[in-house]
């Protein structure tokens, strides 16, 4: 779709234009021009909401009129409307042809203020004489609306809107998720649903499937989207044949800021800090000049195709001892081996959001939202990290972030027809320095371990969407079609391994290959997909009853690149002795680019084991899917949607390895490129009884699956500095397809509130889990398939408002708590093969099936969440309360070295108040007040009995699996800090 891939300088300038020649200038200056609906400007209020009829389904063409006047609107497309109101008290007609008209009274009408008046109709019956009128008043009928969007569902659901967030201290996607009911948050980013982990549920942005953010896993880093972006975000818990299939905890879909109602100008300004990180002196290697806005020095991107060193190039150069081009290429890539103190700057977060909106007469409108989002913020944590058979010592972490997002959505509609262009940037730069004063166990002796990650992201997508209703018997057409590329960089990161020889003295290594003992590591990890769809609708009737029958088709098509090499600086042949001549002196006079081009040192290849010494990989996936549903309301209380989608997938995964050959010498590229065909139907039903207007009981059955990503099929290494791990995937890996099971009941008292509890059960075949594999001279995490596992649970969730407790009490309708809580359990089947001489029964290679009582890897034993908020017009209070039970970071069959993460309770708080006719809002917030320990632990011997280093051993722990620090093994301890914040808000 070369249309969509345009330069976003390009686009933002072309329909800047666009909106400027539509809108007029005069708009932009705030014009006093009216349109059929507007009264005077500056003084007028705005009536906004949807109608929607009792399936959940938005209805275009209703009208709403003011009783006993001319003065009115009706809804567009999507069923929404817009009227522009003196300040007063009105009472409003809402009607359509087939359905019950709806008179509403005590409809209140403020000055600059917006009021939501979203409204459910009912299907008149067709033998009704005369014309049947529905009285109620705007109190009851808001609410009444709130509940029938939330009731009427198809799916089990649950979410957080962009409201909610401005009540928490919550930054990005992954804080304001931890929220949401079954929703645990790992590694600051990363999410878990339903006891599931990471890579069994889907992310969509604006509805377009995204890419996995990581280069050593299947996942999506959720601290990538800016709070400040997003309009809401929905979880998915069950599914329909319209969601993809590949998913099993939940959809996540995340919502950016859409077209507004009015204009508007906001800025917003803030800061804070926090306290572990404020006295902090932040090491590192030298910072690029321009990390305050996310940009790498030119001189740092030396590796990859077609630059500096080109790793065919440069494998060909070093196999035919050209070293006139291997000093040539070592003595441009600069010396970044020297330490540098930085100062401790404050958070930093800057925000600009504005919109411009033109209603005509004919109720057509056209919009466009703009927004600008800037983060910068230093964090340090420090305590103690070990590795099983490998080091242990003490850890210093300092991480430095610069985040700067971008949006710019339009759309034009009409009563019958709407298109959308929306537009999403995200930039991130990390940059993490670790310090480990260790004990290396493999070769004894103290060692100082210094690693800098630099990580640079850059995600732009754009979507161009529609839907339209043809004919009269109103067939809804919806398409999509949509671009997304992201490009992820680590470039030049570094490790270096000191040992100490006694006082200040440092050693280091020149005649080791492997990278344990320090080096040079760069990628490239490029992915480009291009979404397409079509939806139809077309509504029916069977016993007068309005059915709905739905049909679709999509296609996705990926294709990913990565690229990497590891480099060890090492003494030349022709200078073997060199590095002792330079004993004594630090590392960054020793390892210069003077040295390395007179010859002495070379950047030699290094690997990881001795089976490659660099390679890549790159992948293709074409993704067509089909599906048919039904949303039939067999009889008033039962409402039953289902259907089939079927998914035909073809994926190619190449991993290429670098062989070098020695007679004659030679580069031998060994490629690896293996097809998986797959295709897949994915049955689903969502049943729905309603007892009463306020109550529901769900059900639902669905199969799921979860395909392994191209990483996961790649026998590719990618190598993790700071924790001297190697992670691999693997090439047989098979799809782990899933049977879903679940039942809810919902309770809806009023607006705002509701009531619900939730069982599920879900079956896997075949589910992938990282395995910890103990290693010499690293340990390994690798992907593995294991034979089938279960996951099964409980949801209780309640938002509520304490009017109940005294109806009269002024302070206690402001007042609402909520609360969310989830059970689960499970258990795990392996797949094992017995070798020759491990069982007299069991010959060589029997496959058997060994039960586990432990939980799959991401699944927490529980989740609570709690909060109360106390919210008036001019100011509030917030308090948010979140712990998760321990969750398995890394699996494995090996139950001593299972690795965990300890539970920690995380407690916010918030205050706001409104100043200047509430133009001005400030936000205090306090993060993590409690500041408890992160902790990895595993069930392993905290040490040898003799007092020595642990040994691999399970230590029998009368806790079980729950942390106790006298026995278990931990693998990194330290606290975060507690973070306070100011936010500054202005309203133009």
């Amino acid at each position: 779709m070369p249309f969509l891939k345009c330069s976003g300088f390009t686009f933002t300038f072309i329909l800047s234009l666009l909106c400027f020649f539509l809108l007029g200038p005069g708009l932009i200056m705030h014009t006093t021009a009216q349109d059929a609906n507007t009264t005077v400007v500056g003084k007028s209020g705005r009536l906004t909401g949807i109608v929607r009829d009792e399936n959940n389904q938005s209805l275009a063409g209703a009208t709403i009129t003011l009783e006993k006047q001319k003065r009115g609107t009706s809804t567009s497309v999507s069923g929404d409307y817009v009227l522009t109101l003196a300040p007063g008290n009105y009472t409003i007609l809402v009607s359509m042809v087939g359905f019950t008209t709806k008179r509403i009274s005590e409809v209140i009408i403020k000055q600059n203020e917006q009021t939501d008046l979203s409204i459910t109709l009912t299907r008149a019956k067709a033998n009704t004489l005369g014309d049947v009128v529905v009285t109620s008043t705007a109190r009851r009928e808001s609410t009444r609306g709130l509940l029938q969007a939330q009731k009427n569902m198809a799916s089990m659901s649950d979410g957080v809107s962009s409201e909610q967030m401005t009540r928490t201290p919550d930054a990005n996607a992954a804080q304001a998720l931890k929220r949401v009911s079954g929703v645990t948050v790992q590694g600051e980013k990363f999410i878990t649903i339903r006891g599931v982990s990471d890579r069994y549920n889907n992310v969509m942005i604006n509805g377009s499937a995204l890419p996995s953010t990581e280069p050593n896993r299947r996942n999506f880093s959720f601290d990538v989207v800016p709070s400040a972006l997003i309009d809401n975000i929905i979880v998915n818990k069950t599914a329909s044949p319209d969601l993809p299939g590949e998913f099993t905890g939940g959809v996540v879909q995340i919502n950016t800021k859409d077209v507004p109602v009015k204009n508007f100008l906001d800025i917003a300004i803030a800061t804070g800090f926090n306290t572990e990180s404020i006295n902090t002196d932040f090491e590192s290697f030298k910072r690029d000049d321009k990390a305050s806005i996310g940009k790498v020095n030119a001189d740092r991107k030396w590796y990859g195709d077609g630059r500096l060193l080109d790793p065919q190039q440069y494998l060909k150069s070093f196999i035919n001892s050209d070293s006139v081009a291997l000093r040539n290429i070592g003595k441009q890539i600069p010396n970044r081996w020297q330490k540098y103190k930085y100062g401790y700057m404050p958070v930093q977060s800057y925000q600009v959001s504005g919109g411009l909106s033109k209603r005509f007469e004919n109720s057509n409108a056209i919009g466009v939202v703009a927004a600008v989002t800037y983060l910068n913020e230093q964090l340090s944590e420090k305590g103690e990290a070990r590795s099983l058979q490998v080091f242990e010592g003490t850890s210093l972490r300092n991480r430095y972030s610069t985040m700067i997002g971008g949006l710019l959505n339009a759309a034009y509609k009409t009563k019958r027809h709407k298109i959308g262009l929306k537009n999403l940037y995200n930039l991130r730069y990390n940059d993490q320095f670790d310090v480990r004063d260790v004990t290396n166990i493999n070769v004894g002796g103290p060692q100082e371990r210094l690693s800098d990650v630099i990580i640079a992201s850059k995600m732009w997508q754009t979507r161009l969407e529609a839907e339209h209703l043809l004919t009269t018997r109103n067939i809804k057409v919806e398409w999509f079609a949509d671009y997304v590329k992201f490009n992820r960089e680590q470039p030049d990161s570094r490790f270096l391994v000191a040992s100490l020889q006694g006082g200040d003295l440092k050693t280091y290594n020149f005649n080791e290959a492997l990278l344990q003992w320090g080096g040079v590591y760069s990628s490239v990890l490029t992915e480009k997909r291009n979404n397409l769809g079509l939806n139809v609708s077309l509504p029916f009737f069977v016993n007068k009853e309005k059915q709905l029958l739905k049909v679709g088709y999509s296609f996705s098509n990926r294709e990913a690149d990565f690229d990497a090499a590891s480099f060890r600086i090492k003494n030349s042949s022709n200078a073997s002795g060199f590095s002792a001549s330079q004993q004594g002196l630090p590392y960054y006079e020793i390892a210069t680019q003077e040295n390395i081009g007179a010859g002495n040192l070379v950047y030699y290849p290094a690997y990881v084991n001795s089976q490659s010494t660099g390679d890549k990989y790159n992948g293709t996936q074409k993704l067509h899917a089909l599906y048919a549903m039904i949303d039939a309301k067999l009889f008033s209380k039962l409402r039953i949607t289902g259907g089939v989608r079927n998914e035909n997938n073809r994926m190619e995964v190449k991993t290429v390895f670098y062989e070098q050959l020695i007679n004659p010498p030679a580069v031998k590229l060994v490629d690896s490129t293996k097809v998986y065909p797959e295709n897949d139907w994915l049955p689903s039903v969502n049943v729905i009884y309603s007892i009463n207007n306020k109550m529901n009981v769900r059900g639902a059955f669905s199969k799921t699956l979860a395909r392994p990503d191209f990483i996961e099929r790649s026998t590719f290494i990618y190598y993790d500095f700071p924790e001297q791990l190697e992670v691999s995937g693997d090439k047989g890996l098979e799809i782990t397809r899933i049977k879903n099971y679940d039942l809810r009941y919902e309770f809806y008292p009023s607006g705002g509130e509701v009531m619900s509890a939730s069982l599920f059960y879900k079956k896997f075949d075949k589910p992938v889990e990282r395995f910890f594999i103990i290693g010499n001279p690293s340990n390994t995490v690798e992907y593995r398939n294991l034979y089938s596992a279960t996951a099964q649970g409980f949801e209780f969730d309640i938002r509520k408002t304490l009017e109940f407790i005294r109806p009269s009490s002024s302070i206690l309708k402001l007042i609402t708590v909520s609360a969310n809580y989830t059970r689960l359990s499970g258990k795990i089947s392996y797949a094992v093969t017995r070798k020759e001489g491990t069982a007299v029964t069991a010959p060589e290679d029997t496959f058997y099936i060994s039960n586990a009582k432990r939980a799959i890897q991401g699944l927490s034993p529980y989740i609570f969440n709690a909060g109360i908020s106390f919210q008036k017009t001019r100011w509030g209070l917030n308090i948010a309360f979140n712990r998760s039970g321990r969750k398995i970071v890394n699996g494995g069959t090996n139950a001593s070295i299972v690795q965990f993460e300890n539970p920690r309770s995380i407690l916010d708080f918030q205050a706001n108040a409104k100043f200047f006719k509430e133009k001005m809002e400030l936000r205090f917030n306090i993060s993590d007040i409690l500041n408890q320990p992160f902790i990895i632990y595993s069930n392993n011997l905290n040490k040898d009995t003799n007092g020595g280093y642990a040994p691999e051993a399970p230590n029998e722990d009368p806790k079980g699996d729950g942390f106790n620090e006298d026995v278990d093994y931990i693998n990194y301890k330290v606290k975060r800090g507690t973070g306070f914040s100011l936010k500054v808000i202005y309203k133009f």
